[in-house]
């Protein structure tokens, strides 16, 4: 093996690895939104349901409050969803990892064509599209998270 497959292997081996790392926490914010929303949506339900049966006074109050305690908890539901951003961060790693996952094609494309060793500048050239897609990611998470703390 020579220093330029090497060099190769080393951009494809951090692509992969990067693209895993993503994946995984995309999986996780994708649940957290949706375990989020499902939340909020059916205890906003429970709630204008317990509103509105009717029953005698002595359960009435029980129910009120209990409505009253679900409302109470929707509204920290919100605020932690607006607070963390799990959709907003789960659309971005998406993006991500769309990117990812074409520069590791790219790459496998590449290396499938070699009939000698690979171009230094290649590998090169395919570790910096590499920098700048981990920097369009961290510069997409800073202005989301920037957005977030001045809301």
């Amino acid at each position: 093996m020579t220093v330029q497959d090497g060099q190769l292997e080393f951009v494809a081996g951090e692509v992969r690895r990067i693209t895993a790392a993503i994946k995984r926490y995309q999986k996780g914010d994708r649940r957290r939104a949706f375990a989020l929303q499902m939340a909020t949506v059916t205890l906003s339900a429970c709630s204008t349901v317990l509103l509105g049966v009717r029953v005698g006074d002595p359960g009435r109050q029980v129910l009120l409050d209990i409505a009253l305690g679900i409302s109470a908890f929707v509204t920290v539901l919100a605020a932690w969803d607006a607070f963390f951003a799990h959709r907003s961060l789960w659309i971005q790693a998406s993006q991500t990892v769309l990117h990812l996952e074409s520069l590791d094609r790219e790459i496998r494309f590449y290396s499938e064509g070699l009939t000698e060793g690979p171009d230094p500048d290649v590998a090169e050239a395919f570790l910096k599209r590499l920098d700048e897609i981990l920097r369009e990611h961290h510069d997409a998470w800073a202005k989301l998270r920037k957005r977030e703390d001045a809301s």
